[in-house]
């Protein structure tokens, strides 16, 4: 389905969240490079990392995974990429 969007023209950005949970938000968010295992993030801490990162040209035409880090301190305006 990706590839469609991406054969679209359009600035894309296909996000894809580890499994999801109901929890508040944490900001603990990080873009996996690899994921092993399970992992779980917060449905409001995907969409904030979406409203964040929405506009930001280097986001366009790729896709993301998103996972939560329990060791990152809690900063809901932490830059979304590292």
């Amino acid at each position: 389905m990706e590839q469609v969007f991406f054969a679209s023209g359009l600035d894309v950005c296909a996000v894809r969240p580890t499994g999801l949970t109901d929890g508040p938000a944490t900001g603990r968010i990080v873009v996996a490079n690899k994921i092993v295992g399970q992992s779980q993030i917060a449905r409001a801490d995907v969409a904030a990392w979406m409203l964040q990162t929405v506009a930001l040209p280097s986001m366009s035409i790729e896709t993301v995974a998103l996972e939560f880090n329990p060791a990152l301190n809690q900063n809901p305006h932490a830059t979304p990429r590292p």
